[in-house]
């Protein structure tokens, strides 16, 4: 899964959360859990251990890392009475669902089932060329950019309006009904797409899978912002 659609699927996650917790710095910690994993075991493993035994998704990919920063949060939010922080092993939870990275037990149950086993990838330059290249060409990243900045710049015009000196209300207000329905086309594109798929027997089930994965993610992204938008603190202040 790319970049950009994990950072959607956290933010998602939490604004979810933010009504919970009743905060919405659980938007933002959310956000960072969700793409966690991609910002620590890509470096480690096609830079600073190429050849070794960390290539590609590992680590962070393990469900051992969600069940230590469980742990870790479980202890912090009792010291602090606050269980804001039990939304990092939540972000790290999804973002290896959505990677599908329990389709492959070894990988995802390590150490557990055994060994990390390398990925045996092409080589570094070639596959960080071709996931820049493809995360760049994939219009599905565009729009969860689009959205997740919109969203953003709603839920937080405060913090836009002191950067930029301008309250961003009045233009998210107007540009995210736009933003949600392009998610929607977008997710039944995509549905309909793994649904074809799943009848194709040449069609690998992994990609028919991710497929459903990012549809699921924006037709549910569509429906958590148009509920939780007249929420946002840029329709109050707008």
């Amino acid at each position: 899964m790319f970049f950009f659609c994990h950072l959607f699927a956290g933010m998602i996650l939490g604004i979810g959360a933010a009504a919970a917790f009743r905060t919405r710095m659980a938007v933002p910690v959310a956000g960072f859990s969700s793409i966690l994993p991609d910002l620590v075991d890509k470096p480690l493993g096609h830079f600073f251990f190429r050849g070794g035994f960390l290539q590609g998704l590992e680590l962070f990919h393990t469900f051992l890392s969600v069940l230590i920063f469980l742990a870790i949060a479980l202890v912090m939010s009792w010291r602090a009475r606050s269980g804001l922080l039990l939304i990092l092993p939540a972000g790290l939870l999804l973002h290896q669902i959505m990677d599908l990275v329990w389709m492959d037990p070894v990988t995802w149950l390590s150490p557990f089932l055994g060994p990390l086993q390398p990925c045996f990838c092409s080589g570094v330059v070639s596959f960080v060329g071709w996931g820049l290249q493809a995360e760049f060409f994939s219009v599905s990243e565009w729009v969860f950019l689009a959205a997740t900045v919109l969203a953003g710049a709603h839920l937080f015009p405060d913090v836009v309006a002191r950067i930029t000196g301008r309250n961003p209300a009045p233009y998210t207000a107007t540009l995210l009904p736009a933003a949600i329905l392009l998610l929607v086309l977008q997710g039944l594109w995509f549905v309909a797409t793994a649904a074809r798929e799943i009848t194709n027997p040449s069609v690998d089930g992994i990609i028919s899978l991710g497929n459903f994965m990012v549809g699921a993610v924006s037709l549910t992204g569509a429906a958590v912002l148009a509920v939780a938008r007249p929420l946002f603190p840029g329709d109050a202040e707008g």
